[in-house]
């Protein structure tokens, strides 16, 4: 139970630092998300780095809340409903992974 909250309050921690673009001292934001810091400068410019910060932050804190949500019932002895977060939770990555992956959904518009 105390390392599903120590996870919860990591993912939130983690979905700020993605969020705010500002680079803190200790992690740059950007760069918390894969493969943003192996693009080289000039191809990284045509990409929407807020986009896709905001983006992964969204997804981050959904992930906090489905596992708060677990939390939760597994405290009010609703175990069996619990259970059934981990599919939907994986399922919500795999919806978002493939979202985030097809359309160029963040490249900028070459206008």
């Amino acid at each position: 139970m105390l390392l599903q909250i120590i996870l919860v309050v990591f993912v939130i921690i983690l979905g700020f630092f993605v969020r705010f673009k500002k680079p803190s001292i200790l992690i740059p934001s950007p760069n918390l998300v894969a493969g943003v810091n192996t693009i080289k400068q000039e191809d990284m410019e045509k990409y929407d780095l807020d986009a896709l910060c905001k983006f992964v932050s969204n997804m981050l804190f959904t992930v906090a809340l489905l596992l708060i949500l677990r939390v939760i019932l597994s405290i009010l002895g609703f175990s069996t409903i619990s259970m059934l977060i981990i599919p939907i939770l994986f399922l919500f990555i795999l919806i978002c992974s493939i979202y985030a992956n097809t359309g160029n959904r963040f490249k900028k518009d070459s206008m």
